[in-house]
C-alpha cells in the first residue's frame, strides 16, 4: 500500500464493495440450498482477481476466488458447466461462507477508516 493511497490497498473499492455486498445478500436472503446460494453468491465475484484486494487479506481473497473453480463440473456431451458447491464438506462450507463475510467486513473498515480507527476482522 502506498502511503497516500485513499483506497488502502483495494483496486476499485467501490466495484469490490458493490461485488461483495451482493454475494453477501445472495448467502444472507438467497432462496434454495446451499449450493444454490453459493452458486448465486460467488457469480459476482467472478470478475475479480486477487489484485483487487490488500495484500494482508489477499490469501483469504485467493481462496474465495478460486472457489468456483474447485467444485466446477463439466459435462462433456452437453458442454455444460455446473458448480457443485454441493460437495464441499461442512467445515469448507463454514469457511467459505465466513471468509466471503470477512473480506466484505475488511472493505467496509477501510471504507471508513479516514473517518474512525478499525482493524480488519482476524485473518486466518
Amino acid at each position: 500500500m502506498v502511503a497516500d493511497d485513499t483506497n488502502h490497498g483495494w483496486r476499485d473499492q467501490i466495484g469490490t464493495f458493490m461485488r461483495l455486498q451482493a454475494a453477501v445478500k445472495k448467502l444472507a436472503r438467497g432462496k434454495g440450498n446451499f449450493k444454490e446460494r453459493m452458486n448465486e453468491a460467488t457469480l459476482p465475484l467472478v470478475e475479480l482477481s486477487p489484485e483487487h484486494f490488500p495484500v494482508c487479506i489477499r490469501r483469504r481473497a485467493e481462496f474465495v476466488l478460486g472457489a468456483r473453480s474447485r467444485v466446477r463440473q463439466v459435462y462433456y456431451r452437453s458442454k455444460l458447466v455446473s458448480f457443485e458447491f454441493g460437495r464441499l464438506s461442512p467445515k469448507e462450507r463454514e469457511e467459505l461462507t465466513e471468509s466471503i463475510v470477512s473480506l466484505y467486513e475488511a472493505c467496509i473498515h477501510d471504507m471508513t477508516k479516514p473517518e474512525r480507527n478499525i482493524v480488519y476482522p482476524i485473518d486466518r
